[in-house]
């Protein structure tokens, strides 16, 4: 949210069906129990291929064996403040994240991650909870609905980068908040 305030551009290209669409993906993954939002006809024979795709998918459902799904939680990162932390999935010190996808090569997964800023939400998360190992497991919305594994440590210098541009974004949200709070306050805006 920081640098799309400071950049002027949209982390985010689609539009509210998208997100819709993702976000049900999200929860008959991780929290089947939770009521079903309404989707297209079209929409919803997507999700329930990509739903059995995923449950053939033995990395994926070997892992959720005892793990806790849709973990949110605010922790203190790197001293500077806090960040909110929604795990898809989490085991211990591992965690994975969803994520529907266009691309239909682990190639073009790979450059979407570079593009979308994973490996900072990456780094922000593994610092935020801890964690040792973080996958992001990505499911074609195209074709045959491939799924592609990225192991954020395969990509030390990318992870590195990452965690750089959140620190340093957030050192900016937090001295933006510091200074408007003090002009308020000398403004009796309280």
């Amino acid at each position: 949210m920081i640098k799309r305030e400071l950049a002027g551009t949209p982390q985010f290209f689609g539009d509210e069906t998208f997100l819709k669409f993702g976000n049900e993906l999200h929860k008959r993954q991780f929290k089947p129990e939770e009521k079903k939002d309404r989707l297209s006809l079209e929409e919803e024979q997507l999700l329930k291929r990509m739903l059995r795709k995923l449950a053939l998918y033995k990395p994926l459902v070997d892992f959720m064996k005892g793990a806790k799904n849709e973990i949110k939680t605010v922790k203190p990162v790197w001293n500077i403040g806090y960040a909110k932390v929604i795990l898809d999935t989490r085991k211990g010190k591992k965690a994975r994240d969803l994520k529907s996808t266009s691309t239909t090569t682990y190639e073009a997964f790979e450059k979407s991650a570079f593009k979308y800023d994973y490996f900072r939400q990456a780094a922000l998360y593994m610092e935020a909870e801890q964690l040792d190992e973080f996958i992001f497991d990505g499911i074609s919305k195209k074709g045959d609905n491939r799924i592609f594994s990225l192991n954020v440590r395969d990509y030390s210098s990318a992870l590195r980068d990452g965690m750089e541009e959140a620190k340093h974004l957030m050192h900016i949200h937090y001295s933006i908040k510091k200074y408007v709070h003090h002009n308020s306050l000398l403004l009796g805006n309280y």
